[in-house]
């Protein structure tokens, strides 16, 4: 797993609280903050029926930002070298100067 500082959750996802009771309401949150941070969370049916959609949304989020960060690593790769390659031709063309 990817450490990351945030996740999200979507709006749309936030609907089926009204059909759940507070208690209800607070083990899905637990569940969710559990997963989130990579630990067992022992859930009821419930619970478990309501957190599997969250549960797949995560890990497509998950998945989607694990490809866009290799993406980022590997065009920092390439736009590194670029840089350093110019750096050394300004400095060797800066080395035939002459002050006068």
């Amino acid at each position: 797993m990817i450490e990351k500082k945030s996740f999200l959750i979507f709006k749309d996802s936030l609907e089926v609280r009204k059909e759940l009771t507070d208690e209800q309401l607070g083990k899905l949150f637990r569940a969710i903050m559990a997963h989130q941070l990579g630990e067992d969370y022992e859930m009821d049916q419930v619970t478990r029926l309501v957190f599997s959609p969250f549960k797949a949304q995560f890990n497509r989020d998950d998945e989607k930002y694990a490809k866009t960060r290799q993406e980022r690593v590997e065009a920092g790769k390439k736009g590194g070298q670029a840089k350093a390659s110019k750096a050394k031709q300004k400095l060797a063309k800066g080395s035939k100067a002459k002050q006068t």
